[in-house]
């Protein structure tokens, strides 16, 4: 029998246009092999209609659902982009594999698409995902400061218990990830996202990475996770990125790899180097010049984590 795959991503209006680049990218290379989904969190009708025309099915999640004792107010409707994660299972019953990827990232290689769906066929139990590490943090930033990030983060969700236990490791981005459906990391994960968002936060920052940490400390405590080259979900917020010559985005440090996975992290932080920098999907060519043109004054004023 032919496995079934779904991949699925989330986005609202505000970030329709980098979505687009997401579909445009795997459109005439893997799109065949999937069913590709959407998770409306606040999409317009005309950004419905070009995701139909496209074939991408849309879903809705209801976080009241799914998530319990959640602080409303820290919480925007954006916020469910990380929120359905856990629960991509029960809103699309009926696949083996679940490929998860955030609508700010584009594939300039399909091959990893291929590859995370196999291993996590493979690997049954176990999740299928990328450590967040790249040559900039390895040659440019100060290592200190990612432990200093990870050990608040995990004392916010957990206890000072589990930052001093587990800040030392690697932060294994859920921004491309693959799951069986058989994965004990489903029930695991949405048990630890409702531990996570019943605790108060000093930091606002904390709500938007409490996805994240949550399926880090399952699948670390665990054991249950497969990791895969960075290159496959490479941060271009960090240093060393660039084009060679024929345009495509590459590490900058010999060899000089090419970027399967093109994630662009925080993207409202990082906008305007996104954009002066051409890594948007086509160096931003897939969007009508006036679009362009709109989305990068709409950046300059955005206020998202």
């Amino acid at each position: 029998m032919q496995t079934r795959c779904a991949f699925v991503f989330a986005t609202d209006a505000n970030y329709f246009f980098l979505a687009k680049g997401l579909v445009l990218s795997i459109e005439e290379r893997m799109r065949s092999l999937f069913d590709c989904f959407v998770v409306d969190i606040g999409l317009d009708d005309a950004a419905r209609a070009w995701f139909a025309a496209h074939g991408v099915g849309v879903v809705r999640f209801d976080r009241k659902r799914h998530v319990y004792f959640l602080p409303e107010e820290h919480l925007p409707p954006y916020a469910d982009a990380q929120l359905c994660r856990p629960f991509l299972r029960e809103m699309l019953s009926g696949y083996d594999i679940y490929l998860w990827c955030d609508a700010d990232f584009w594939f300039q290689s399909c091959d990893g698409m291929a590859l995370f769906a196999e291993l996590a066929l493979r690997h049954q139990e176990q999740a299928v995902l990328c450590p967040e590490h790249h040559y900039g943090l390895a040659f440019t930033r100060n290592q200190k400061s990612a432990v200093d990030a990870a050990r608040l983060w995990y004392g916010e969700i957990f206890d000072e218990g589990v930052a001093e236990a587990f800040c030392h490791l690697p932060v294994l981005n859920s921004g491309f990830m693959a799951l069986h459906r058989a994965s004990p990391v489903w029930a695991l994960w949405a048990k630890e996202i409702q531990r996570g968002y019943r605790k108060k936060k000093r930091y606002a920052f904390t709500w938007h990475v409490t996805e994240q940490m949550a399926l880090n400390y399952v699948v670390y405590s665990h054991h249950l996770f497969v990791p895969v080259d960075p290159i496959y979900n490479y941060p271009c917020a960090a240093a060393a990125v660039g084009h060679r010559e024929d345009g495509k985005v590459i590490v900058t440090y010999p060899p000089y790899s090419l970027l399967r996975g093109v994630h662009l992290l925080s993207f409202q932080r990082y906008a305007q180097s996104y954009f002066d920098g051409r890594f948007l999907y086509r160096h931003g060519a897939y969007l009508e010049p006036e679009e362009l043109a709109d989305v990068r004054r709409r950046f300059e004023k955005a206020d998202r984590p």
